[in-house]
């Protein structure tokens, strides 16, 4: 798998890649800078909208032109057209040393996304938000939530915290929305587990930060392949394309030092891996 730079995009915080098929278009965020970013392969058409505050994560919805984002200060709805911002609810108010980190919609278009802190505690948690804009708390004492996915049928749902260095996995009930049968799906060595991806064929994609990879786990959760990086963080991946076979990767910048940055002058950029395999489309958020 040949691996190319196909954005220079020099985010701090590049993460959260989602394909629009209906745009042929790449999304992702940089964090920290508060940027929605979207880039258009076959024109290389480049847009961005800034947010208030830090985004973590953000679903499209059935609805075109809006978007529901996670804030650092809870769930809105944006209007791509306009920018403007509808709130819906923040589930951690008041705890201002928190924000949203990594989310996406479950099969039936149910999102979920979680928090993280600014220091050492677990003071971050899992949340859902349904269809009627209810919001439930499914997890706490969290350190660093990340990494969400789910297997082609939905029978498992596949949940990162960074910090315990292992992807979790879960038997999901579609139905309810559910998790039961927690385990550890995989334990992460090389580098810190982030954002993640699952292909048609079940297989786990998982960024490393501070690994210098992607790794590729089978449905079993064995480590089936690596994609070497020319810059230490990479952040998240999705599967994009015409084909959906390409692997779009994002990186970052952030807790690197200068001297770093010059041995890594790609990092923040945006990359792609032509695969042997198709992945699936991210669910809109459904309302």
């Amino acid at each position: 798998m040949e691996l190319v730079s196909v954005y220079p995009a020099n985010d701090s915080l590049g993460e959260g890649p989602v394909w629009n098929s209906d745009e042929q278009a790449l999304y992702w965020l940089d964090i920290l800078n508060f940027r929605l970013q979207r880039w258009q392969p076959d024109t290389n058409d480049y847009q961005a909208w800034t947010l208030p505050c830090e985004i973590g994560s953000y679903a499209f919805c059935e609805t075109a032109g809006k978007v529901l984002v996670a804030l650092k200060t809870g769930f809105h709805f944006l209007e791509l057209k306009t920018g403007e911002l509808a709130a819906i609810t923040d589930p951690e108010e008041g705890m201002t040393d928190n924000r949203f980190n990594d989310g996406k919609c479950d099969r039936v278009g149910r999102f979920w996304a979680g928090t993280m802190g600014s220091g050492d505690a677990p003071t971050g948690a899992l949340y859902r938000l349904d269809a009627d804009l209810t919001c439930s708390t499914q997890r706490r004492n969290v350190g660093i939530s990340n990494g969400l996915g789910w297997s082609p049928d939905s029978k498992v749902m596949y949940y990162t915290d960074s910090p315990l260095n292992k992807i979790l996995a879960f038997d999901y009930d579609v139905e309810t929305g559910s998790l039961s049968n927690e385990r550890v799906f995989a334990d992460i060595h090389k580098g810190v587990p982030d954002g993640l991806t699952v292909d048609s064929e079940g297989n786990v994609w998982s960024a490393a930060w501070n690994g210098w990879r992607v790794h590729k786990f089978s449905p079993d959760g064995t480590l089936v392949d690596e994609i070497e990086l020319p810059t230490a963080c990479p952040t998240s991946c999705t599967f994009g394309g015409p084909d959906l076979d390409e692997l779009f990767i994002t990186t970052a910048r952030v807790i690197l030092t200068e001297d770093e940055l010059e041995q890594q002058p790609q990092a923040g950029y945006v990359f792609k891996v032509k695969t042997d395999v198709k992945g699936l489309l991210e669910p809109k958020f459904t309302m």
